[in-house]
Parts: structure tokens; sequence; C-alpha cells
């Protein structure tokens, strides 16, 4: 009997694949990475940002203008969703570039996040799915310097942020990684 479950395997041929998917979910499917950076001696705190809405952020980290804006009040971590056809590993690199000025951090290997939720501002839309690979890093360097992508860049611990709170469902990511952010 022919199996009913639909696996991972992603093609937009439907033929040769009947127990995978041909098309997107109408909620989607993201690939994210995550870097959680602290400071040598002080591992309970974290380097995190409040970005500049008026910064390239549709091309550092996917996020469109409305989503920039939506989420600049709060703190997030260096993040950004793979540019299609990177691997996980190269955007570390890119984001220790683009995001935290080339940063002295020897990074982990990846811890996977999957998650499956019904986004807060569409609901209707359906679940989503998130893949996340999440770095941990120790730096000897202090906070890199705002720029221009950032209002903010600094060292917080988790469990005391800011009225300001976190952005982008951080404090998910943040509590996956063994903090116990206060929400």
């Amino acid at each position: 009997m022919p199996t009913q479950r639909k696996f991972c395997r992603f093609s937009a041929r439907a033929e040769g694949n009947p127990a995978g998917i041909s098309q997107i979910p109408e909620s989607g499917f993201c690939l994210n990475v995550f870097l959680i950076v602290s400071p040598s001696g002080d591992p309970t705190r974290v380097l995190m940002g409040r970005l500049d809405p008026s910064a390239a952020w549709d091309h550092l980290g996917g996020l469109d203008a409305g989503r920039a804006t939506a989420h600049a009040g709060g703190w997030m971590l260096p993040a950004s969703q793979l540019i299609f056809g990177e691997a996980p590993d190269e955007a570390v690199r890119r984001l220790d570039h683009e995001l935290l000025q080339d940063l002295a951090v020897e990074w982990s290997a990846p811890a996977v996040l999957s998650e499956v939720y019904r986004p807060r501002r569409h609901p209707e839309s359906g679940e989503h799915w998130d893949l996340g690979f999440v770095y941990r890093g120790l730096s000897r360097d202090a906070a890199p310097a705002s720029g221009e992508i950032w209002r903010e860049l600094s060292y917080l611990d988790p469990a005391h942020p800011p009225a300001s709170g976190f952005a982008r469902a951080h404090e998910d990511v943040l509590e996956f990684a063994g903090f116990s952010p206060r929400r």
C-alpha cells in the first residue's frame, strides 16, 4: 500500500516524487541562521542589536521594509535566512562579516532548531515551519560599533532585557540555547 505521508523531499517535479512535496506550503518554510555570541568570561550575556530599519535589511537578512520597521523597536540576535543555495557555515561567515564587522569568534557546530507554528501576524495563513541553525561563540572583543545597520548593539543579559523586549521571537531561540529569557 502506498504511503499517505509527505516527506521533506522538495522538488518542483511531482514525477518521481510521490511521497515528496512539489509546492511550497502556503504559510512558508524558512531556513535560518542565528548567532549567539557571549563575551569571554561572561557566558550569561549575549550580543543583541536593535536594527536600523533604514538599512538594507532586505539584502542583509531577508527582511522587507515592513518587517524591518515592525521589528526595529526590540532586540534581536544577529540572524538571517539562508541565501538560496548557501550552506549554514557559509551564512555564519557572511553574518560575521556583514552584521558583526568580522568579530573574532570561534563558532561551535550548530544546534538545529525546528518549529512549526501559526504566525502571530498572519494566523489565517496556516502553519509555518522554521528550521534554524544556532551557532554559539565566545568573543574577546567588545561589542562592535553600532554602525549603519544597527541602532544599538550590545551584550545583554537575556534574563533582564531592556523594557523594549525582544524582536522576531528571538527569545524562543535563546530559550532553545539554554538561556532563560524574561518575556
